[in-house]
């Protein structure tokens, strides 16, 4: 009986697509890029579902109903016709591959129509099969929808990350298109809401409507692209963007030569920020490394290096002030000419004027304070209820609103991932991802116990209370920080979640919770209704509370592990928030006072963390 068999066409597609698709974001790259090879100046991308259903439409030359037929199939593409081409790649795709694989393991529509045809025409395929072709009235361009991505690959789908960390690489993914093609118009909407929009008029307005003014303002141009000054100086290599020969890249040469180029520039643990652009003979590249075309390989490695490292330390020599912050102070000095000399009406934009400027000289120093090595990390926080019992619950719960209300100035981005209410009111305590650049640098400050004292609303003889919370803030760790854990130190216990939920609760043994033997540290976690997705969140959570254990060991003896943090009670509070009998939240470490309560309860504290920044500098 013979072993070798020629494999069934439906599975040799989907191994293929295993290749080229290996998860939404990889599968949008590869869209984005056809619309660009098909010479669109609009691309317009929604994603729903954590991008398992997207649809893609662009301004491009569009296909004919031929070329739609035979689009979808196996090395069919219009970007090479020899071996030779191979040599002379500029366009981003070339194997033809793309749609193909992507139509087989996904409910696709594509619809397209090309200038000197009439009508366009719509091709329905499932599981690389057409079925349904028909004639449509359509503008110039192609518009791909793709449904349950995967629906036919189960075990694929399930190693999909939680929607939100999808929403991140689609987006990252997305800006890396928009600043390699500053003169296509951009859009991405994700669940229906406008998330990126660029205008397709060059780089500086790219950078701009992407990253904001700071940028901006920040950047200098440079004979490669742009380099960011000390007020974007970054805890990790993610703002070093390379671009060779218009494809977003990730060379670990260049950014080597960028971070050389800085050298004594760079404060202890920060990156630069660089958009480095490179034009490269083809023949002197081989995008063919990796199916996702992210890496590329050099002939000659030393002579890149040499060049980018020459031309930015050759501006650097131009420029010896490069290096200090861009702060605007030329119209103010304008404005106060005016006044001095009585102008009036320009006081109240003088007033405005030197607020914004106050703004931008406070936020660059309370950057320069955020330079641990862990700042620029993502934040898990956890919120206790101490002593008080209801009252405390309650407390707990305006301590997660003011939070909340925090993050949201902040635009950062919360995942509750442990919920357990009070017996009446409020919240035993919460867990919660803070995600956003220096969030744990920032919420450190708040590590420790909250003091409440005020007029009780459960008291039927309005007696003042004092109550008292804890809140635990430790940096989550990413994958290259390594956190070994012995299977034989944990139990993982599973039960049915609480809470808001629906049909969920109560219904699934989804909440998972993971005990630590020789730290006594227990994560819990019931976000999502799947077990799996759970366990991975609730290990992830015990690796950064070990992480940070680790990390206090080093710096301090064993009894001072928790910090400010000891007993959630009397006499340990880092802060006290006094509503009645009168108004003032003080912070006793810095001495920090704030009479309007209501503005810090809103989320206004950045006073507060940015005063013990300060004082944890100079102790």
């Amino acid at each position: 009986m013979n072993r070798i068999r020629i494999l069934d066409e439906s599975v040799s597609n989907a191994i293929a697509a295993g290749e080229v698709v290996e998860n939404p974001t990889s599968m949008i790259k590869e869209l984005i890029e056809n619309s660009l090879d098909a010479g669109s100046k609009e691309i317009k991308l929604e994603v729903w579902n954590g991008g398992l259903d997207i649809s893609i439409s662009d301004s491009g030359c569009g296909m004919s109903k031929e070329d739609l037929l035979l689009s979808i199939e196996r090395h069919a593409t219009s970007k090479i016709i020899t071996k030779d081409d191979l040599f002379n790649i500029r366009t981003y795709g070339f194997r033809g591959e793309a749609l193909s694989s992507i139509a087989s393991v996904s409910k696709m529509i594509l619809s397209s129509r090309t200038e000197d045809s009439p009508n366009g025409t719509q091709m329905n395929v499932l599981g690389g099969k057409v079925t349904n072709l028909k004639d449509i009235q359509k503008n110039v361009g192609t518009q791909i929808e793709i449904k349950d991505l995967f629906y036919n690959t189960p075990a694929r789908k399930k190693f999909l990350r939680k929607d939100t960390t999808e929403y991140l690489n689609i987006k990252d993914i997305f800006l890396r298109e928009a600043l390699a093609n500053p003169n296509v118009k951009f859009i991405l909407n994700i669940e229906g809401k406008e998330s990126i929009r660029t205008s397709g008029n060059g780089i500086e307005n790219a950078i701009l409507e992407i990253f904001g003014k700071n940028y901006l303002k920040n950047f200098s141009k440079f004979s490669l692209g742009y380099l960011g000054n000390a007020n974007l100086f970054k805890a990790n290599k993610d703002s070093i963007f390379v671009f060779i020969n218009g494809r977003s890249v990730k060379s670990k040469i260049v950014e080597e030569a960028v971070i050389a180029a800085y050298h004594t520039k760079l404060m202890k643990g920060k990156y630069p920020s660089a958009l480095i652009f490179l034009d490269i003979d083809p023949a002197e590249i081989d995008v063919n490394v990796h199916p996702s075309k992210k890496i590329v390989k050099f002939a000659n490695q030393s002579e890149i290096y040499d060049l980018v490292k020459g031309e930015i330390e050759k501006f650097f020599s131009d420029d010896e002030n490069f290096i200090s912050p861009h702060i605007e102070v030329e119209d103010e000095e304008v404005l106060i000419d005016f006044v001095e000399s009585g102008e009036s009406s320009f006081e109240n934009e003088l007033i405005e004027k030197h607020k914004a400027l106050k703004y931008d000289i406070e936020e660059f120093e309370v950057n320069l304070l955020l330079d641990g090595e862990y700042d620029m990390n993502n934040a898990i926080v956890t919120i206790h209820s101490g002593a008080g019992g209801t009252e405390a619950c309650d407390w707990a719960d305006m301590l997660y609103r003011m939070y909340l209300r925090w993050c949201n100035l902040k635009n950062y981005k919360v995942s509750e991932l442990d919920f357990m209410e009070g017996d009446s009111v409020g919240v035993k305590s919460v867990t919660f991802l803070v995600e956003g650049i220096n969030a744990y640098g920032y919420l450190k400050s708040e590590k420790g116990v909250h003091r409440l004292v005020r007029i009780s609303p459960f008291d039927a003889n309005k007696k003042r209370h004092t109550s008292f919370a804890s809140v635990e803030v430790v940096p989550e760790v990413d994958d290259n920080v390594e956190v070994e854990i012995n299977p034989a130190d944990i139990r993982i216990d599973t039960y049915r979640a609480s809470g808001a939920g629906g049909q969920h609760v109560n219904m699934t043994d989804s909440a998972v919770r993971i005990t630590h033997f020789p730290t006594g540290v227990v994560v819990t976690c019931q976000k999502e209704r799947s077990q799996l997705s759970n366990r991975e969140t609730a290990m992830k959570m015990l690796k950064s509370k070990l992480f940070e254990i680790e990390l206090k060991k080093k710096e301090e003896e064993m009894k001072k592990i928790q910090g400010e943090q000891t007993d959630i009670g009397w006499g340990n509070q880092i802060r006290s928030y006094v509503f009645q009998p009168y108004a003032l939240i003080k912070d006793h470490r810095t001495n920090t006072e704030i009479g309007n309560v209501k503005a810090v309860m809103d989320g206004s504290i950045d006073d507060f963390i940015n005063s013990y920044l300060r004082w944890i500098k100079n102790n």
